[in-house]
């Protein structure tokens, strides 16, 4: 079996700045997408957008079919106007409907997009964030390191003279032991 090879500086150097290359890229893509996302839906249905009609708007519009009509109750054809008259105050209702629906539908979608875009901008960023950490991973232990090591010495130092005081007692504890046995 061949011998395991050792990680270089220089091996690690170039591991790292790959790793970091495509973690920056993850997350400009992320960013790019996400963004993308958010802003192309909202500059085409602005173009598109469905005349959403106010309640004055329809009484207007309610109020201009009623006076167009102005025959009264016993006058020849005034059923047939009626009629005509509710139909087209009908058509005026329907029509708000509709674009009051087809507007909840597109403020519903645009939504949905944004959650998702926030979403992808979020995944990126912790996918490209891990990398960026086990890239950078060995700069990290060592800083770590540096701030546990002293408080480990300080332990150490501490502790030492209690654990020879143990060691010592249970030495004489087994030599007075092998002398009662040798007894």
């Amino acid at each position: 079996m061949e011998p395991k090879k050792e990680l270089d500086e220089q091996t690690y150097q170039s591991n790292k700045k790959k790793l970091n290359m495509i973690a920056l890229g993850i997350l400009i893509t992320a960013v790019v997408i996400g963004l993308g996302l958010i802003i192309v839906p909202r500059v085409t249905t602005n173009t598109s957008a469905p005349a959403v009609i106010s309640d004055s708007e329809l009484d207007a519009q309610i109020a201009v079919i009623q006076s167009e009509y102005t025959k009264k109750m016993g006058d020849p054809g005034w059923f047939e106007e009626q009629g005509i008259k509710d139909d087209k105050i009908s058509a005026a209702r329907k029509a708000k409907s509709n674009a009051d629906s087809a507007a909840f539908k597109a403020e519903g979608e645009n939504s949905f997009t944004t959650f998702r875009s926030v979403a992808i901008i979020i995944i990126g960023a912790g996918v490209a964030g891990n990398l960026f950490y086990f890239a950078n991973f060995r700069k990290i232990a060592g800083y770590t390191a540096q701030g546990v090591m002293p408080v480990a010495k300080e332990s150490i130092t501490g502790v030492a003279p209690n654990i020879g005081d143990v060691a010592r007692e249970i030495k004489k504890g087994m030599n007075q032991a092998d002398k009662s046995d040798k007894k």
